[in-house]
């Protein structure tokens, strides 16, 4: 399954695969490319924000605008018209920038995975997306570790699995049938072991 996203000079390109996807961004400082795990990726804490300045700047920057732009219509002194000719400049160029640079305003759902943060632009195709970044790593973290390990402590092992349930990886009774194995495993291992000391 492949999506694309293209927004204002940002492009990600998300190929899923069954245990892991390659996430592709290219904007102006360049491209970056790499294939991550399902299970590597904090779903569970994702971040949405609008990539843009504070629209305080941008009022202070118009402003600024126009009070120089009327000072000069008001004065004939060169002095002014140079300043107001400069900061009338610098007032468009921020606008510009503010509003239409690569990425600005553009709405994104970023997710953690180590060092890297996964962008999910807004539009579409976001909310698919979201679910199957969702969807692949409640899968692969089934596949991982919703098998009863008896090898491990027991206290554990039955944290791993509410864990497992309070994140929807598991249902209920599916976490239930696990503590009763766990249970009767550490049960039967401690009636085990009182009857060795006692043989020997």
């Amino acid at each position: 399954m492949k999506f694309e996203q293209k927004r204002r000079g940002i492009h990600v390109e998300y190929v899923f695969g069954e245990t892991t996807f390659d996430y592709t961004l290219s904007d102006r400082t360049g491209e970056f490319q790499k294939a991550f795990p399902y299970e590597s990726v904090d779903v569970k804490h994702p971040h949405t924000f609008r990539a843009s300045s504070s629209k305080l700047l941008i009022l202070v920057s118009w402003l600024a605008g126009v009070f120089f732009i009327l000072l000069a219509l008001l004065t004939h002194e060169t002095r002014v018209q140079i300043l107001s000719g400069f900061f009338g400049a610098l007032f468009i160029s921020v606008v510009y920038a503010l509003r239409f640079g690569p990425g600005k305003g553009v709405k994104q759902t970023i997710f953690k995975t180590g060092e890297t943060r996964i962008k999910v632009l807004d539009g579409k195709d976001h909310d698919a997306i979201v679910d199957q970044l969702n969807r692949g790593w409640k899968e692969r973290v089934r596949a991982l570790y919703a098998a009863v390990d008896f090898s491990n402590d027991p206290n554990k092992e039955a944290q791993k699995f509410r864990w497992l349930r309070d994140n929807g990886v598991i249902e209920e009774h599916e976490c239930e049938t696990a503590l009763k194995r766990i249970a009767a495993a550490h049960a039967a291992s401690a009636t085990q072991a009182n009857d060795a000391s006692l043989i020997n």
